[in-house]
């Protein structure tokens, strides 16, 4: 059954307004050419009338960028078509009465007068015809559903379009309806498959998402023991599943657009390189089982994609180095779709050359995502980012800044413990930057009272030799909670509190 509704035009439906200006003009014209311009007067309003009489309309060019030729003008309860060229501008309708008037009255008024007159009367001549959206709307709906349904009857074996034949709205209007019958009685034949291939599905995902669990397990203790971690690994996953379920269920999202890449990269930036690899790897065949048709090779495409992602942003030390991957994950995703097209039945680049367009948009589009989500995630699940990191070995940190001025000797020492500790941390193959940036800030509670502490002594009293043992040592312990609070009330992330703890 097909509805032709291709050579419907679009209405525009436009309604008449009335404007009452008589005591406004009756007013004006006396205040401004005297009481005893009454013959003026009424051979304004007259000439007015004349002008309401017409279509009026705010801007007459601004008409053609709503139709071409004609609109539909309702009159109470009817319409009727009318020409655009029928309409007269606000602006032009003043100018004609002012013109007239200037013929009868030119020896009369000067040109100041009428100059006086023309900006009075552009101001007084409103549009009396506006656009109705919402009855156009219902007008349009009412002539698409006016079409009659019509039956194109097609035989077995039958072709709906042949080769080189220009396509119609019956043409994609009848394929649409062939596909639905054909998944109808698909159904309807045999149900048990169906129930046994959505079942197979479910199984299978299972198994991939408990083999990536058996790997954490294994591999990854602290990730898989951490709720939080799971949850942040879930919620990273779902976006671009989310988006694959959204393409399948409508159809109207090619699958080269699915923003595989997002997880594997953020994965990265917020675990590590190879974690974001597994996650490619797992979305990746997920993406496939929910997009029937695509096969092995749509997981391939976003397996490379993910890799790539994932390899390019791992050990990303700013936000800018984004641009990195900004440059070859695009690359990557259009030499991956033209690489694994298959050139027997599809040779013609065109034909190829849509998709390889969507999947580098997809690949460039992916990073700048990424950016946008990252400090969000950063601050929802307390995770601490190299990029984090970074911006906090900052010497130019404000707490940075206000422990160099409040205790200097402090300063001195957690720059020469960061140095050591770095290189220590390098050596045994831990996070080398956390524990630089741990050993900047452990140190921060000193700045209390740095004059309790030695390497801000100067040469002189020790303030200790006034104080018991146990008073002294109370006071040395205490810069840890006083170094934990400003590490608090500054915004410190966990991995940085825990170690001034």
């Amino acid at each position: 059954a097909f509805r032709d509704t291709a050579q419907i035009k679009p209405t525009w439906l436009f309604e008449r307004l009335e404007y009452s200006y008589v005591d406004s003009l009756a007013a004006i014209v006396k205040k401004s050419f005297g009481s005893k311009q009454y013959r003026l007067y009424s051979t304004i309003k007259s000439t007015l009338d004349d002008n309401f009489s017409q279509l009026i309309v705010a801007n007459k060019d601004d008409m053609y960028s709503y139709t071409d030729e004609l609109f539909l003008l309702a009159e109470g309860d009817e319409s009727r078509r009318v020409n655009v060229d029928e309409t007269i501008g606000n602006d032009e309708a003043a100018e004609s009465v002012v013109k007239d008037i200037a013929q009868e009255y030119g020896k009369t008024l000067n040109t100041i007068a009428l100059a006086t007159l023309e900006t009075i009367l552009k101001r007084m001549i409103l549009p009396n015809v506006w656009y109705n959206r919402e009855r156009s709307m219902e007008v349009r709906r009412e002539a698409r559903d006016a079409v009659p349904t019509s039956w194109a009857p097609f035989k077995k074996n039958q072709r709906i379009i042949d080769a080189n034949v220009p396509v119609t709205a019956l043409h994609i209007e009848a394929l649409e309806t062939l596909k639905k019958e054909i998944s109808r009685r698909s159904f309807l034949d045999n149900p048990k498959e169906h129930y046994l291939i959505a079942l197979g599905k479910i199984l299978i995902t299972l198994g991939i998402i408990g083999i990536f669990l058996a790997y954490l397990y294994l591999c990854r203790w602290t990730t898989f023991n951490s709720f939080s971690k799971l949850f942040l690994l879930s919620v990273i996953s779902f976006f671009p599943l989310s988006i694959a379920f959204y393409a399948a269920w409508s159809g109207g999202l090619s699958e080269f657009l699915i923003p595989v890449a997002i997880a594997s990269i953020l994965t990265a930036i917020l675990f590590d390189a190879e974690l974001g690899i597994m996650i490619s790897i797992i979305v990746s065949l997920l993406v496939e089982l929910l997009i029937p048709g695509t096969g092995l090779r749509i997981s391939v495409i976003y397996f490379l994609a993910g890799g790539v992602g994932s390899v390019t942003v791992g050990k990303v030390r700013h936000r800018k180095e984004f641009y990195r991957s900004m440059f070859f994950l695009p690359l990557t995703m259009a030499l991956a779709v033209a690489s694994t097209n298959d050139w027997l039945t599809h040779p013609g680049f065109r034909d190829v050359g849509n998709d390889i367009l969507l999947a580098a948009a997809n690949g460039f589009i992916c990073p700048i995502i990424a950016i946008g989500l990252l400090p969000l995630l950063e601050s929802v699940f307390k995770v601490t980012t190299d990029i984090t990191l970074l911006e906090l070995s900052d010497l130019n940190n404000p707490l940075l800044k206000e422990l160099v001025v409040k205790a200097p000797g402090t300063f001195s020492s957690v720059l020469a413990v960061g140095a050591l500790a770095e290189a220590a941390a390098e050596h045994i193959g831990a996070n080398a930057l956390l524990t630089r940036v741990g050993a900047y800030y452990h140190d921060i509670g000193k700045m209390v009272i740095p004059e309790y502490f030695i390497e801000n002594q100067m040469i002189g009293e020790n303030p200790h030799d006034r104080l018991t043992p146990n008073m002294s040592a109370l006071i040395i312990a205490s810069h840890v909670k006083g170094g934990y609070e400003l590490g608090v009330k500054y915004g410190l992330p966990e991995a940085i509190l825990d170690i001034i703890q």
